[in-house]
């Protein structure tokens, strides 16, 4: 079972589509490295690193954790 995760805080949010269930809002901000995201939707609760730079693409780096570190 999935659940909000223990480290959000309301006050950061990041406005990006979910992957996984297409919602267009405010994703809850749980981390940050350069150009990626770590997030997790208020609406399916799916966590994932999501690519903000548009032209860089590829693979998320291994050395970003799977679990924001608190």
């Amino acid at each position: 079972m999935i659940m909000l995760d223990r480290w959000i805080d309301a006050g950061r949010r990041a406005w990006l589509p979910c992957p996984s269930c297409s919602f267009a809002g405010p994703l809850w901000l749980l981390g940050s490295d350069l150009w990626w995201v770590w997030v997790q939707c208020p609406t399916c609760l799916t966590r994932v690193w999501i690519n903000t730079h548009a032209s860089h693409g590829g693979p998320r780096p291994a050395e970003l954790p799977d679990v924001w570190p608190g």
